[in-house]
């Protein structure tokens, strides 16, 4: 998150976060089923 300086450049972070967000929704809905 707000991570702006790494290897791909800007963007990486909202990348990162996205997935992140992602894979936390998809655990949820595994967990609650």
């Amino acid at each position: 998150s707000g991570q702006q300086t790494s290897i791909l450049g800007i963007g990486f972070g909202a990348y990162v976060d996205a997935f992140t967000v992602m894979t936390e929704l998809i655990a949820i809905h595994h967990i609650k089923v």
